[in-house]
């Protein structure tokens, strides 16, 4: 963390700013976390320390840097009693304080005047009230007792106990008397001021013990005039300061009361108070003139204020769960109601004005005893329930239905007919608009059969309601009838719409819901002015618009059986409203994108599978799609420009698994909602806490998708994104290189778990995702074309094919390479690169069974073998062969190359050959390759050795600064110095002993020579003559190895010094015991190697040491060993040998000698490179510590190793 801290968020966890949208995994007490912000906290502007067990304010709140800095403070779901100290930011704007134990509002409070938002819910307040412990009216003479600096009161100087009792006493005298002093008065004060020294309020809230049967359980009782009230004082209101509250939120508390200073708060616009207790409701809410909001549920409400109207904002009311027996009157008069809810209460009636509210659209009125009008009109839902208080009024206002009366002519009341009076009164209606020239007609609900025969002579009528009638003839319509504006003729039967209804040139309007329509006539089309149509509740199957419709804005064909979108809806070009709910369309085609000027598309509960992409292109505001079958919905369908005008998207309550990625580029998420879908991504739990977590994860999860993308691509990998979601499958595409099946499920399930479902609980990131498919990839690579070598080099060590191509000269085996790890020389084949070159006439191998096969064939074979490789995916070739010939070993070198090699006869080509032109074109091959494992197993031994071979050579160094190490160092060299006297006492007596064997050997020689003379030549005296030749040429030999033994010997014991031979026997001490180890750590994992069923290809030249040991019955390990490796403690048991060589407390030269004389590549290596460092560091060290004292070993011995290795220097 770097700069200063702005926003702190510590709700439950520590989190990172990407994965805050977790859920809480558990809780912490952030005394124990946050001490690591503190310094980082320099004007912090936000801090949120929700879901935490805090029970005292953390210390961090105590700092001065953010008394004015901070804004928003969230201490929510907490064990906070006492929160009296918050009243020190004076700058505060939101605090949040909920689901604590806080039981009285803090003093301190009234000095947060810049307050916009509080939250006390779900606490333990039985009342509003406040302690307040001094009146502004004597602040300046009880200064010393109030620190106004920070705003809390604290006790300073007071009288002497006994004064104080006295004026207690006599305070409560008074009350006990009745005493009610005037609180203007000049003694009301002093008796106040002496109060307050003694710890004793004016105002004290107290039980009401006066009457038990009483609602209110508390008041609030004047400690200095004894005056008691259920009023809360002004000097106890907490609200008359924070006049600049927009949301107060008060809810699961105790409370009974609500003061009257809650309306003064001008500025509130939301107020809850649910789960409480509350009674009634002030009569200054209606000064409340921006309250929007207001949440009463689960209270003891039964009324209303009847001024509550004036609330000219208010749009929601909640009242559920009250005891209301009749319907607030008052929210009928509010203007912008739009939600009412009144579950669970007494209510029988329902005003029926309810249904010409302007703005309602939700009322809840379940589980109350309605009976006017019914239930069953509530459970119909919330249209069907104002539709019918509205027919109700109009019911009141114009009467009843007519009535039936049985017909004269009928016999047992076989016919009926309309009673003459109501004839006679709708007579008259039409009477008096015709004589009036009314503009309006309204004949709802009269049981017309036809259209009144005085309508066709009205030409100035401009809007007709015949809706609710039941016409059973199709309406004829003249031209007089043309000036009609709109047209109402819902809920009458009609079947069939009359062609002449295209006379209504000026109709703006048509209405024709609730009817038996099933087919639209044409004519339709030529109603060039019409502006909104609706067709809903028919039976209508199929709709096409035959015309153009320029005009038409509206039209709804809502609870039909359309099953497919109006055939040329593209005619439509001004049309803004489309609405098609319930019907049986299957699909959203691209028809509906030629509707350029489309706001509002409502197609929800229909059998909807799939939306076109083209969608996006559109410029919608309302996109309704909720209760289909929808699946999948692509990316395209919001872009490029829907998600920019979207502001209510609904998909709830479909087949969705995934939510498009840019569904988070929404700009308006508010009307956004996608609960009920079986998500994969995101998870249910996830849905269910909001759309703003929803939302961050689809940000976080398109931002990881197109990390992934990219870095696929950049590492050579094909991907198809479609295949990310809803669950990861076949992520990889194209050709993968040598992948195995379960590699790339692996991989998918991995993607998966980093892209979908709780993707917060993934732990990796795209790199290391990316990073260990590719590794994975060169891996198998690297394992397929091992196999491939292998399988070649089988073929090469194979006896047939061998002596069959070394007669053919095409196959040597004495070539050497430095292709091993640090440039070591290895053995190699070396073969003849036409056996795998393509061409007409390949090379073959005639073998002794007389069978032709090819290299590559015999490859094959070898490789069917091997279970791990499969031949089915991929095909062996000679190409195939030569890709595997470039691998490189997990040394870095390489394993084989092409290069000129001379055969037959000859000797080998050198290493350049193929540059000077000699020799022929070969493939030169290792003999044995080395795996990624062991060559893990043997860097981690070579290291295990090397820090064993420094620890061990530390211990000595620290013994030989002993008093017993340099004490047996010293003795050394004295016993190496005298043996060397000895050694060369010893050569001159054997040169001496030599020299007198020469004169008897020639005499030897000379007496052979004159035998054969005189004898002749013959085989025998030859052979006598040729073995004392011998003997001679031996001695002479001795005499010159002896006579080069006393030289160095000499000029050894000429140059040694004491410093020399100190060195050499601190060297071969530190050899034998660095052989030691590394000969328990080989022999170790030599036994682990014959138990797991390891190769050591490193043991020796080509593993050779380590072959000899398996054949070699005396060398394998004891009983002990092998227990603890075969019951899994070898490398314990290992580790515990080398201690005991270390942990040696004295060391000894018994063997040194003989030690040295062994060879190991890997102490030499070891050596070479600790020397050349040595060097340095001992020429620093002599700097260093020369001119000290009491340090004279050191130095001395540090000098010693110092020559000692500059001589070793020089000679190589």
């Amino acid at each position: 963390m770097q700069g200063d801290v702005h926003v702190l968020c510590l709700n439950g966890r520590l989190a990172s700013e990407e994965e805050r949208t977790n859920p809480g995994v558990g809780r912490l007490r952030i005394q124990k976390n946050i001490s690591s912000y503190s310094e980082h906290l320099h004007d912090a502007r936000e801090i949120d320390l929700r879901r935490n067990s805090i029970s005292v304010l953390p210390s961090i709140l105590s700092r001065d840097d953010l008394k004015s800095s901070l804004l928003s403070l969230s201490l929510s779901h907490n064990r906070l009693s006492n929160v009296a100290a918050l009243g020190r930011f004076v700058n505060l704007q939101c605090l949040d304080v909920s689901a604590n134990e806080i039981d009285t509002i803090p003093q301190s409070f009234s000095y947060l005047k810049q307050l916009i938002k509080l939250d006390l819910s779900d606490n333990k307040l039985r009342h509003l009230a406040f302690q307040v412990d001094v009146d502004n009216d004597v602040g300046e003479e009880i200064g010393k007792i109030i620190d106004n600096s920070d705003g809390i009161p604290r006790r300073s100087e007071r009288p002497a106990s006994n004064e104080c009792h006295n004026i207690r006493d006599a305070t409560e005298k008074r009350v006990v008397k009745g005493f009610v002093a005037e609180n203007d008065t000049k003694g009301f004060r002093e008796r106040r001021k002496y109060l307050m020294l003694d710890g004793i309020h004016e105002w004290d809230v107290v039980m009401n013990i006066d009457d038990d049967d009483a609602d209110v359980a508390y008041m609030y009782c004047n400690n200095v005039s004894g005056e008691k009230t259920f009023v809360l004082p002004s000097t106890l209101d907490p609200f008359t300061k924070l006049i600049h509250l927009v949301s107060l939120k008060l809810s699961g508390n105790c409370l009974k009361i609500l003061p009257e200073s809650i309306g003064f708060l001008t500025q509130l616009q939301v107020f809850e108070a649910r789960k409480n207790k509350l009674l009634f409701v002030p009569d200054s809410f209606c000064r409340l003139k921006l309250l929007k909001v207001l949440k009463l549920d689960q209270n003891r409400l039964s009324e209303l204020p009847e001024n509550l109207y004036q609330c000219e904002s208010l749009k929601s009311v909640g009242l559920e769960s009250n005891e209301f027996e009749y319907f607030p009157s008052c929210l009928v008069q509010c203007p912008s109601l739009e939600n009412i809810g009144l579950k669970s209460n007494a209510i029988r009636s329902l005003p029926y004005f309810v249904g010409f509210m302007p703005r309602l659209v939700d009322i809840n009125m379940f589980d109350n005893p309605l009976e006017d009008p019914e239930y069953e009109f509530v459970l119909d839902g919330v249209a069907a329930l104002l539709w019918e208080c509205r027919q109700r009024h109009l019911e009141l206002q114009n009467g009843g239905p007519p009535k039936i009366i049985d017909h004269p002519s009928g016999i047992c009341g076989e016919l009926h007919d309309i009673d003459p009076k109501f004839d006679l009164r709708m007579n008259r209606t039409i009477q008096i608009a015709l004589v009036s020239k009314q503009q309006a007609l309204r004949l709802q609900k009269q049981n017309l059969t036809e259209l009144p025969h005085q309508l066709y002579t009205k030409n100035d009528l401009r809007h007709l309601d015949l809706r609710g009638n039941n016409f059973q003839q199709t309406i004829q319509w003249t031209e007089a009838m043309s000036s009609l504006e709109t047209l109402n003729i819902s809920d009458s039967r009609v079947t069939n719409v009359s062609p002449t209804i295209r006379r209504l040139n000026d109709l703006l309007e048509l209405n024709l819901e609730r009817n038996e329509i099933m087919e639209v006539p044409n004519e339709l089309t030529e109603l060039i002015n019409l502006e909104k149509l609706n067709l809903s509740l028919n039976r209508i199957r199929s709709y096409a618009i035959k015309g153009v419709m320029p005009a038409l804005r509206e039209l709804y064909l809502d609870v039909n059986q359309i099953s497919d979108l109006p055939l040329g809806l593209e005619n439509l070009s001004n049309l803004k409203k489309l609405s098609l709910r319930q019907n049986k369309l299957r699909e959203i085609d691209r028809s509906v994108v030629a509707l350029t000027s489309l706001v509002e598309l409502n197609a929800c509960r229909n059998e909807i599978q799939s939306v076109c992409a083209s969608i996006g292109h559109m410029k919608l505001a309302s996109l309704l799609l909720h209760c289909n079958q929808i699946s999948v919905l692509d990316d395209e369908c919001l872009m490029p420009n829907l998600f920019k005008t979207l502001k209510f998207f609904r998909i709830d309550s479909n087949r969705l698994l995934q939510l498009p990625l840019c569904i988070d580029k929404l700009i308006f998420f508010d009307g956004l909602k996608v609960d009920q879908n079986p998500f994969v991504s995101p998870p249910q739990q996830l849905v269910q806490r909001g759309m703003n977590e929803v939302l961050n994860y689809c940000r976080i999860r398109r931002k990881r998708a197109a990390e992934l993308k990219s870095s696929l691509q950049k590492n050579k990998f094909k991907t198809d994104q479609s295949n990310y979601y809803p669950v990861a499958r076949g992520v990889l595409v194209g050709y993968t290189g040598f992948l195995a099946e379960e590699d790339l499920l692996e991989f998918d399930q991995i993607v998966d778990e980093y892209l979908n479902g709780e993707y917060y609980l993934h732990e990796h990131s795209t790199s290391e995702i990316v990073s260990k498919i590719k590794e994975r990839r060169k891996e198998r690579e690297s394992a397929a074309y091992q196999m491939i070598l292998r399988a070649l080099l089988q073929v090469l060590s194979d006896e047939n094919v061998a002596d069959f191509l070394i007669e053919n000269a095409l196959l040597r085996k004495d070539l050497e390479r430095p292709w091993g790890k640090d440039a070591e020389m290895v053995s190699c084949y070396s073969f003849h690169s036409a056996l795998l070159e393509e061409s007409d006439c390949p090379v073959t191998l005639n073998l002794n069974d007389g069978v032709e096969s090819s290299l590559c064939s015999l490859v094959k074979e070898e490789l069917e073998l091997n279970e791990e490789f499969i031949l089915g995916k991929f095909v062996v070739t000679n190409e195939v062969i030569f890709k595997a010939l470039q691998y490189h070993s997990p040394y870095g070198t390489r394993v084989a190359h092409v290069e000129k090699v001379v055969y037959g006869n000859g000797k080998e080509a050198s290493f350049f050959s193929d540059i000077m032109g000699s020799g022929v074109s070969s493939v030169v091959i290792v003999k044995v390759l080395h795996t990624f494992s062991e060559a893990r197993r043997r860097l981690n031994e070579e290291n295990l050795i090397k820090t064993n071979f420094s620890r061990v050579e530390r211990t000595i160094d620290t013994w030989l600064e002993s008093r017993e190490g340099t004490m047996k160092l010293n003795n050394e060299t004295k016993k190496r110095t005298k043996s060397i006297s000895i050694e060369l006492r010893k050569s001159g007596r054997a040169l001496k002993d030599e020299q007198r064997k020469e004169p008897k050997a020639q005499e030897n020689i000379v007496r052979a020579t004159r035998k054969a003379t005189i004898l002749g030549k013959s085989d025998e005296t030859d052979a006598n003559v040729k073995e004392a030749e011998i003997k001679l040429q031996d001695i002479h030999k001795e005499v010159s190895k002896l006579q080069q033994d006393i030289s160095l010997l000499k000029a050894q014991k000429e140059g040694l010094d004491e410093c020399e031979t100190r060195s050499g026997a601190v060297d071969d001490l530190k050899k034998k015991y660095c052989l030691a180890i590394f000969s328990v750590v080989y022999n170790s994992n030599r036994l682990l190697a014959i138990h797991k069923g390891y190769r050591r290809p490193w043991d020796g030249p080509d593993g050779k040491d380590f072959e000899q040991m398996l054949q070699n019955e005396s060398q394998v390990a004891s009983a002990g060993e092998m227990d603890a490796i075969l019951r899994g403690k070898g490398e314990e048991h290992c580790m515990n040998k080398l201690e005991d060589i270390i942990s040696v407390n004295d060391f000894s030269w018994d063997g040194a000698e003989q030690g040295s004389c062994r060879e190991c590549k890997l102490y030499s290596k070891y050596k070479e490179f600790n020397d050349v460092g040595e060097f340095s560091i001992l020429s620093t060290n002599h700097r260093k510590f020369g001119s000290r004292r009491g340090r004279g070993a050191t130095i001395r011995q540090s000098i010693d190793r110092l020559f000692s290795t500059a001589r070793k220097l020089s000679k190589r």
